[in-house]
């Protein structure tokens, strides 16, 4: 059985989300017609995704190939990536501990695949209520600085009622990470089928690309989100399979989208992919090139609609495998951007879930059958 496991490593945040008429004007106040709080970050969203997509097939037993009542998930909002509940509530309880079902067993993490998010969250309220709006996901955050003390960076957001963009501003870094304290957390990730860095916190990042992670599974397919260029990137490119890419990403030695895939070429990175938000998606896979155009949809906030691609994306790779051939590459973009698409369509970075919870569970299902209709 193909291993789902999946690794995502990079920022988590506190995202304070606002829905405007319109945005202020310097020096006024305006009122915000609705809000959500939740955690953020690019590595952060897509391992919700991931997480939900995954919890969706355990749900529906198209990655056991058992029935969904044989599971017994529970609660929605307790639900993981393993098909059993986590819990959360008890301050006394780890979030690792698994519950057993109601039929007295357990199912083991290896069935479903286990979720990490490799981060630095520290300790404060404003760390635990990211750490809660996670862990609630079924995923299991390994923290780089559990002793530090209000760390954890915060973005502010919001978004225009009429048109859907946002306007964003945060910190996107907690400072000076020890390595010390990354190469003692390192030990507690699992083997992975996929691991997607999001280029924050380089020190992170280079762990979870060449840790015994990494070693002990050689076929683990290495994404990077490239949201912005960082200086810090020529260290990470070695290692990664596949690069995402968004409009916003250029290396300061280039100037146009044929000097950005020859530079990432000369790192070895021969499949590119590089979203445009609404325009068609374009890809450069070995030697083949093309786009796939973006279905519509009525956008009413597109915060994070990008992380819920990559997120979309790494999970069809370790479901399906790694699309080698250019075709296979542009079933896993339509899929993922379809999935992003839904994303679109609710405000902030969560509520699509449950919003668009039939569209998931129909997409989840195509997924499952692979891109030529049979089960994966």
């Amino acid at each position: 059985m193909r291993s789902h496991n999946a690794l995502f490593a990079g920022l988590i945040t506190v995202d304070i989300i606002h829905r405007v008429k319109s945005f202020p004007q310097a020096n006024h106040k305006i009122q915000a017609d609705e809000q959500e709080i939740s955690a953020g970050g690019p590595a952060t969203n897509a391992a919700v995704t991931y997480a939900a997509l995954s919890r969706i097939a355990a749900q529906q037993g198209v990655l056991l190939g058992q029935d969904t009542a044989a599971l017994d998930i529970g609660a929605p909002e307790l639900q993981c990536a393993m098909g059993v509940s986590r819990q959360v509530a008890d301050k006394n309880n780890s979030p690792d501990v698994i519950t057993p079902n109601s039929q007295g067993s357990t199912t083991s993490a290896t069935q479903c695949g286990q979720v990490q998010l490799y981060s630095a969250v520290g300790r404060g309220i404003l760390a635990e209520a990211a750490r809660n709006d996670i862990t609630i996901q079924g995923i299991e955050v390994i923290d780089c600085i559990p002793q530090r003390i209000d760390a954890i960076p915060t973005s502010l957001v919001m978004v225009e009622s009429a048109t859907g963009l946002r306007s964003v501003s945060g910190r996107n870094s907690v400072g000076h990470l020890d390595v010390q304290s990354i190469e003692q957390r390192k030990q507690e990730l699992e083997e992975a089928a996929v691991i997607l860095v999001d280029g924050h916190y380089p020190e992170i990042a280079f762990q979870a690309l060449t840790s015994s992670t990494a070693a002990v599974s050689p076929s683990a397919i290495k994404i990077l989100d490239g949201g912005s260029w960082k200086p810090w990137l020529p260290t990470l490119l070695p290692f990664i399979d596949c690069a995402i890419l968004s409009a916003d990403f250029m290396p300061p030695i280039a100037n146009t989208t044929d000097d950005l895939i020859d530079f990432l070429h000369g790192y070895g990175i021969n499949h590119i992919i590089h979203t445009q938000g609404h325009a068609p998606v374009r890809y450069w896979w070995n030697k083949e090139a093309g786009e796939v155009d973006i279905a519509p949809v009525d956008t009413v906030c597109t915060l994070g609609a990008g992380d819920v691609f990559h997120g979309a994306f790494a999970w069809w790779v370790s479901h399906n495998g790694f699309p080698e051939s250019a075709y296979l590459c542009e079933k896993a973009i339509e899929w993922s951007s379809r999935i992003a698409g839904l994303s679109l369509q609710s405000f902030g970075t969560r509520r699509w879930l449950s919003d668009k919870s039939d569209e998931l569970k129909e997409l989840v299902t195509q997924a499952s059958r692979g891109a030529d209709g049979h089960c994966a």
